[in-house]
């Protein structure tokens, strides 16, 4: 259940992520209902590169990429830690008998550094953002009223 958890987490972080973007960038979105962290993230990690574009940055994204990866490999559609058998009867964790719950911790702490870092940052810009488009509406608003235009 804790690696279902922490799955769960990230998906619903990039999820975040995407809405964030896609707001920043003036996109309407449908957020998409798949559960693949890899595909998800492939749609959300144009967005922080948008917002940071330096060599550490993508250093942390390949990261964080890579980590997806690995957990995608294992559970690529958020059944596997969730069911102990698919729709099949089948063990859903075939060669699998232990986890590392302590190793586990620190990489999803990791992602999660790179994730919420990039949340804040990139909420922080589209907060920037609605200040200055307000400013411009009451400027605009300052000068229409002058001229008493409706």
């Amino acid at each position: 259940p804790i690696t279902f958890l922490y799955r769960h987490y990230l998906e619903l972080r990039i999820k975040e992520l995407m809405c964030l973007g896609s707001t920043l960038h003036g996109k309407d979105i449908m957020i998409p209902t798949t559960h693949n962290l890899v595909s998800l993230w492939r749609q959300t990690r144009p967005y922080i590169e948008s917002v940071w574009s330096g060599s550490e940055t993508i250093a942390y994204l390949n990261l964080v990429e890579e980590r997806l990866k690995e957990m995608s490999g294992i559970d690529s559609g958020s059944y596997t830690f969730r069911y102990p058998e698919d729709t099949r009867g089948e063990p859903s964790l075939t060669g699998i008998r232990y986890i590392n719950m302590k190793q586990l911790m620190d990489v999803i702490q990791g992602i999660s550094n790179v994730l919420d870092g990039a949340s804040t940052g990139m909420g922080e810009h589209l907060n920037s953002k609605n200040e200055i488009m307000a400013e411009y509406r009451a400027e605009m608003r300052r000068e229409y009223d002058q001229y008493n235009i409706p």
